[in-house]
């Protein structure tokens, strides 16, 4: 099986050059998560978690990652047309402005964390945030010693 997982910046640019139907299964990056115990099993996962757009493939070779993974196991034909088209997309993507890769993912969550220092100790307020919602969740603890 091979996979593809994008962020939302980079859907129709994806799409556009077809590399989506090189790749049966085609999703969100935001599916990755929720498909791997919420982690993103590959090097993207900070750049995704810093919303940083990117993509990131994936395949269920029997020998990656093993002493029988040489050279004469690339599926040479499709790595060719694989490349032609990302080669293509990332074209497509330097023809345009800076600002089309700005929008951020709405999937992703950030914590705004505040502390104040009371009488009674220590006051810590944690907001989670949504990018296009304001605040998703607040908690907030009092009392805490230092």
């Amino acid at each position: 099986m091979r996979a593809v997982a994008y962020t939302p910046t980079l859907e129709a640019p994806l799409r556009s050059t077809a590399i989506d139907e090189l790749y049966p299964v085609c999703v969100g990056m935001e599916m990755v998560p929720a498909l791997f115990g919420g982690v993103v099993p590959t090097d993207i996962q900070g750049a995704y978690r810093w919303g940083i757009p990117g993509t990131s493939t994936a395949c269920d070779s029997p020998w990656y990652h093993t002493r029988a993974d040489t050279p004469d196991k690339v599926d040479l034909p499709f790595l060719a047309r694989a490349a032609l088209r990302w080669r293509r997309m990332i074209a497509n993507l330097d023809s345009e402005g800076d600002e089309a890769l700005l929008a951020p993912d709405p999937h992703l969550w950030t914590l705004e964390i505040g502390t104040k220092h009371l009488s009674a100790g220590l006051l810590l307020e944690v907001r989670a945030r949504r990018a296009g919602v304001a605040c998703v969740a607040t908690a907030s603890w009092s009392g805490l010693r230092q």
